[in-house]
């Protein structure tokens, strides 16, 4: 049983991680995100304020319960805002064409990032992040591959780069290959890296475009459970020796799922499903809020440019992959 003075010394972490969180929220409802999601930009700023305070490692008991249980948290309340039926409106060929994309780009980036040398943790981060949602798949890999803070904020720094890039290219891309609405939508919805990012761009594209590009990306985080199995055995392969990497899925993917079943079903009570989306993003800003404040950027810089390239490359590949299957099976 831990001691009150272990919960004294949580106390200012705490604090720090609140103000940073109320922080990110503010800039976004005023626009000046510049680009950044909420979860991004929490541990942008979370990065910001540790470097610009010396004294910000006093912190670190509070940030590290905070981050564990609010980015757990978070995800468990994700599973809500998405179900069976939903998906239904892209069609089994979306459907298809958004699977293939996913496994396929998770895998490549995976040997690619072994092939070059790459720390297979942060690997499996940039492949979660690549190929399935952004900053919410790697929150939900640093725990199935016990990634540092560094690690976490390095996958997120690329995914945030890409993804903003891609919001603003695909839309003109879209119109260069004369893709209709739907086409559009999905290539937007199955390539950009946040959901932000791609309800962004695909609504650029065109209304229809937009709803398209919103379930495509939901179906992606469906898939989050899949590809965290995939890592999983892509962890053990890498870590024979290491007993500590799990054999199975952490309890809160369990609560992603089961939420996720219960909305496809009907039995998971409105109000849940109404404000489930907002308490998934509270707590995962709250917990990138929080990983930022644990996160030493000396140690960020030091880990190269082998992450940029293979970040760059997998989502190229993602880009080209889908582009290619649109035009030869969805013309």
């Amino acid at each position: 049983m831990r001691s009150v003075t272990f919960y004294l010394s949580c106390v200012p972490g705490v604090l720090s991680v609140s103000f940073v969180t109320l922080v990110a929220f503010l800039l976004n409802h005023l626009n000046l995100a510049f680009g950044f999601g909420t979860l991004s930009l929490a541990i942008v700023l979370g990065i910001v304020a540790r470097s610009a305070l010396p004294f910000a490692v006093r912190r670190e008991p509070g940030e590290v319960a905070m981050a564990g249980i609010l980015l757990r948290s978070g995800l468990v309340c994700l599973g809500a805002t998405v179900s069976l039926a939903e998906m239904q409106a892209i069609g089994f060929g979306g459907m298809g064409l958004v699977v293939v994309c996913l496994f396929f780009v998770l895998l490549l980036t995976l040997w690619l990032g072994r092939a070059m040398g790459l720390d297979p943790r942060l690997t499996s981060l940039i492949a979660l992040g690549t190929s399935v949602c952004g900053a919410s798949a790697i929150a939900a890999g640093r725990d199935v591959t016990r990634a540092s803070p560094e690690h976490v904020a390095c996958a997120i720094a690329l995914v945030t780069l890409l993804g903003t890039c891609g919001m603003f290219i695909l839309p003109y891309l879209v119109l260069w290959f004369d893709l209709d609405e739907f086409r559009g939508g999905l290539w937007c919805g199955a390539t950009l890296h946040e959901v932000a990012q791609a309800v962004a761009a695909s609504w650029q594209v065109g209304s229809d475009a937009g709803v398209i590009g919103t379930l495509a990306k939901l179906l992606r985080v469906v898939l989050l459970v899949p590809a965290l199995f995939i890592v999983i055995f892509f962890q053990r392969r890498q870590n024979r020796d290491d007993m500590h990497v799990p054999l199975g899925l952490p309890w809160f993917v369990v609560g992603f799922t089961a939420l996720f079943f219960m909305r496809s079903i009907g039995v998971l009570p409105s109000a849940v499903e109404e404000h489930a989306g907002l308490f998934a993003t509270m707590l995962l800003t709250s917990g990138m809020a929080a990983l930022g404040l644990r996160t030493d950027f000396r140690q960020l810089h030091r880990l190269g440019m082998v992450p940029l390239v293979l970040g760059c490359v997998a989502w190229i590949a993602m880009v080209t992959l889908a582009l290619s299957l649109l035009l030869a099976f969805m013309s």
